[in-house]
């Protein structure tokens, strides 16, 4: 009998044509005999599991770095299970024809998600500066949020002003004396005037 690291080798230089894919000892550290990794292109990785019952688990999942990327509706693993009787030209094509396009697709959008994400902090991260230039202020401090903290309480002005997560909104928190209000005020009423 061959150990699942044999079955994956085997496997791996027929997945895809071959050259592309390698086989390793699993990804999470396991010793065991029953499970092995399929190491392929553009960061794929399958996890292959020799099940008590005959059959084998071939699966992927969401890399851990992308873990927090994962958008509504896309899949966080996709698995197949064959025959351990099926030779490993058989077990290729199964892989390559039920599980390489799911997970494909899910890796692809959860990639994009995430080149969108990290795009929008980016630029959330500048307006934060731009506001602080603007405000012309050393703010006491940043909750994880990154939500600028202005002010000290019972001063003649405190609060928070947060950029939020879309592009576009900006929400000033603060508890300002009157006199500042009535400023604050005229301010907002001649940015409203104005086109």
């Amino acid at each position: 009998m061959i150990t699942a690291l044999q079955r994956a080798a085997q496997i791996a230089t027929r997945l895809e044509g071959g050259g592309t894919w390698t086989a390793a000892s699993d990804s999470l550290g396991s010793v065991s005999p029953r499970e092995a990794e399929l190491r392929g292109p553009d960061g794929m990785s399958l996890a292959l599991v020799e099940r008590a019952d005959g059959y084998v688990n071939v699966s992927w999942r969401v890399p851990h770095a992308l873990d927090g990327y994962v958008p509504d509706g896309i899949e966080r693993r996709h698995e197949i299970n064959m025959s351990g009787s099926k030779n490993a030209e058989a077990m290729a094509t199964e892989i390559t024809r039920r599980l390489l396009p799911p997970a494909r697709a899910s890796l692809a959008a959860i990639q994009t998600h995430k080149i969108v994400q990290d795009t929008v902090a980016a630029n959330r991260m500048i307006m934060v500066d731009r506001i602080r230039t603007a405000l012309d202020i050393t703010p006491t401090e940043f909750d994880r949020q990154g939500n600028l903290h202005i002010g000290q309480f019972g001063g003649d002005i405190y609060g928070t002003v947060e950029v939020t997560r879309g592009d576009h909104d900006v929400i000033f928190s603060i508890t300002v004396t009157h006199t500042l209000a009535l400023a604050i005020a005229g301010a907002i009423g001649k940015a409203i005037r104005t086109p």
